[in-house]
């Protein structure tokens, strides 16, 4: 009886441990290894090219990093609210095609700019009726 009992608690404490384990990862340390990873690329890369602390390359990471991180906080929101919706890249696609030809047509980059706004904000607003209304994102396939 004694036996039985010991081999009942080590599978016990080993899946006791294994939860543990698992609820350690669920806790943000998978984030932590992740920012651990980066800085050591950030570490690596200070060393082995002269030109990846400089100003105009720190700032050239920042630019090119908030257009994602907009994006990445629209549908944080739009995940926590239980949706998902998949045309947000296709509206930031649309947004920059329609500055780009605005601009090539000769329109000055700030009219450019607003009107891409307006046009994405539109789509959006189009978009969240036909989700809200219909529940198009709700129907079966």
């Amino acid at each position: 009886m004694s036996t039985l009992n010991t081999v009942s608690n080590r599978s016990n404490s080993w899946a006791l441990s294994f939860s543990r384990f698992v609820k350690f990862f669920r806790t943000g340390f998978a984030e932590g290894i992740l920012i651990l990873i980066l800085l050591g690329f950030f570490v690596i890369l200070s060393f082995t090219s002269p030109s990846f602390l400089t100003l105009n390359n720190l700032s050239n990471l920042v630019r090119q990093v908030a257009i994602i991180g907009v994006v990445a906080i629209g549908m944080t929101i739009v995940i926590i609210s239980a949706g998902i919706d998949l045309s947000v890249g296709s509206m930031v696609g649309f947004s920059n095609v329609l500055v780009a030809v605005l601009m090539t047509h000769g329109v000055p980059i700030i009219p450019s700019i607003l009107i891409a706004l307006a046009a994405g904000a539109t789509l959006g607003v189009l978009n969240g009726v036909l989700i809200h209304r219909i529940a198009l994102s709700n129907k079966p396939l």
